[in-house]
């Protein structure tokens, strides 16, 4: 009888620290650390400011503003970070405090919004301590009106060289300007523009707030038949104001139909923006007082 040999399988087992397959190393969790002595989100328009007082060495503080974009600040060790508003000035802040900026872009309706802002803090051995908030935006912008002129298209007066009229402005229900004009009654061109000096003005408006409203009054004051005539070109500014040239016609009437004519206004509307970012300027700004 034939006899068939049968070898044994015996399955080999690697030590574990023998290097085959590489090392794996259990990490130890980070662990959650008090970094913050006091924390403040401050927003003014569009622009936040984050103001961090820390009660340790830190190695790296990151911000999450909320709108896809984040600022790392990294303390590395042995280069103090030391940067102030105005450059070969003390820094203003107190040690181990740090203020971080960030402008957020206007929101299509100009309205109000919010975002969530997250604060991290690490130090160099690992330990981790995080804050957030929500927070709300409300845009400011400065509405500037420029100088106005004005001109006569066609005669107010019966027989008269010149008509005459007194000018008056009107921001918010008070008086900011008075002019006295006397246009030929018999010439009417474009080079005939009577500028209103001083009638610029600027204010600041934040969205929800109230309306500013203004208006240029036109009186004639010849003293004939059509004295009382009267005309106002008024506007309001709000959230919904764009920049350009505002120009109207205005018609001059006597209350009691004796007679009218037309006087044209035309200036420059500007609106911009407020950002309140430091003078460094710059998306994200920090300074960094030495702990």
């Amino acid at each position: 009888m034939e006899r068939t040999a049968t070898k044994s399988m015996k399955k080999k087992t690697i030590p574990k620290d023998s290097g085959l397959f590489g090392t794996i190393e259990r990490l130890k969790p980070r662990k959650l650390h008090n970094f913050f002595s006091d924390l403040a989100i401050t927003t003014d328009s569009v622009v936040a400011k984050v103001r961090i007082v820390t009660n340790d060495s830190t190695r790296r503080i990151s911000v999450d503003w909320g709108d896809l974009e984040a600022d790392t600040l990294t303390i590395r060790p042995g280069i103090n970070i030391d940067l102030s508003p105005v450059f070969g000035e003390p820094n203003p802040l107190p040690d181990g405090t740090y203020e971080l900026f960030h402008a957020y872009q206007e929101p299509e309706d100009r309205r109000e919004f919010e975002r969530h802002v997250t604060v991290r803090i690490e130090d160099g051995a690992g330990n981790v301590d995080q804050r957030s908030q929500t927070i709300t935006l409300t845009p400011k912008y400065r509405m500037t009106v420029y100088q106005a002129s004005v001109r006569l298209l066609g005669p107010c007066d019966f027989g008269g060289s010149t008509s005459e009229f007194e000018i008056t402005q009107n921001v918010n229900g008070t008086e900011t300007g008075r002019w006295g004009w006397k246009p030929s009654n018999n010439f009417f061109s474009d080079s005939q523009y009577f500028r209103l000096d001083g009638s610029h003005f600027a204010r600041e408006y934040e969205v929800g707030g109230d309306n500013i409203y203004y208006s240029f009054v036109f009186r004639e004051t010849d003293g004939i038949l059509n004295a009382d005539d009267k005309g106002t070109h008024s506007r309001s500014l709000g959230f919904q104001t764009e920049t350009g040239l505002i120009e109207q016609d205005v018609t001059v009437a006597d209350p009691n139909g004796f007679g009218s004519c037309k006087v044209r206004i035309r200036y420059d509307l500007e609106v911009m923006l407020i950002k309140p970012l430091p003078s460094l300027g710059g998306q994200a700004t920090f300074f960094k007082a030495e702990l």
